[in-house]
């Protein structure tokens, strides 16, 4: 096959395939962000636990 003959991909092709990996890399962004957040609340409802259970000690000493 010569090189008159190969297929060319066009801008559009191009554009969507760069599209495409950039709304994977959002997804994966995202991912990770809800995952700190569940980080973020466990931590929090852990904190918010212990300073009860502190208090709750406190009361009956």
């Amino acid at each position: 096959m010569s090189d008159l003959e190969k297929p060319v991909q066009t801008v559009d092709e191009e554009v969507s395939l760069a599209t495409e990996t950039e709304q994977i890399s959002q997804n994966e962004v995202e991912n990770e962000s809800d995952q700190i957040s569940l980080k973020d609340k466990i931590v929090g409802y852990y904190q918010d636990l212990v300073a009860s259970f502190a208090n709750f000690m406190n009361f009956l000493k």
